[in-house]
C-alpha cells in the first residue's frame, strides 16, 4: 500500500472508475453529517468520496488534526486526503439491490444513486422511497411489466 499521503484534491487524482452525480457545493457551512465517529475509534469502513463531477468508492483510514480525513480510494489503492464534507459512508454490498431505499443504513446521495445503478443493471427498474412512493427508472426498451403476474408483485 502506498503510504504517501497527497494533499491533492479528488479532482487531481489519478483514478477512473467514477459513478457521475449532480451535486451542490457546500460554500455556507451548512451541517455536514459527520464520518467518523470519534468515539469508537472506527476506520477501515467503506465510504463514497464525492467530488463535482461524481462519486466514488473508497474507505476510510483515519480523521487527521488539520480537519481532514485519509481515505484509500478503490480499487487503485490510492491513499488521498479530503475535506470531511466531501466523504459519506458507503452500505456495505448485501444492500445493494434493496428493494426499498428505507431500508439502506445510510441513507446520502451517494448511496441511492449507487443503488438505482446496482437495482438498474440487475433489470430492477422499479425502487420503492419510504415504502409508498414507487420509482421507476426507464429502461428505454421493451418491458414485459403488464402481465397480471408481474402487475401483482410491483402493485
Amino acid at each position: 500500500m502506498n503510504s504517501a499521503i497527497k494533499p491533492d484534491t479528488l479532482e487531481n487524482s489519478s483514478f477512473d472508475a467514477v459513478h457521475t452525480i449532480k451535486r451542490k457545493p457546500n460554500n455556507n457551512n451548512e451541517y455536514v453529517q459527520p464520518v467518523y465517529d470519534e468515539d469508537n475509534n472506527q476506520t477501515d469502513f467503506p465510504v463514497w468520496i464525492t467530488f463535482k463531477q461524481g462519486y466514488v468508492s473508497g474507505k476510510f483510514l483515519s480523521s487527521l488534526p488539520n480537519g481532514r480525513c485519509r481515505v484509500i480510494i478503490l480499487p487503485g489503492q490510492e491513499v488521498i486526503e479530503v475535506n470531511p464534507e466531501d466523504v459519506e459512508r458507503a452500505n456495505p454490498p448485501r444492500f445493494d439491490r434493496v428493494d426499498d431505499l428505507i431500508k439502506l443504513r445510510y441513507i446520502n446521495e451517494s448511496s441511492v444513486t449507487h443503488s438505482f445503478i446496482q437495482r438498474y443493471g440487475s433489470g430492477l427498474i422499479f425502487t420503492y422511497a419510504s415504502g409508498i412512493n414507487l420509482i421507476s427508472i426507464n429502461p428505454m426498451m421493451p418491458l414485459n411489466i403488464y402481465s397480471d403476474k408481474v402487475s401483482s408483485i410491483i402493485l
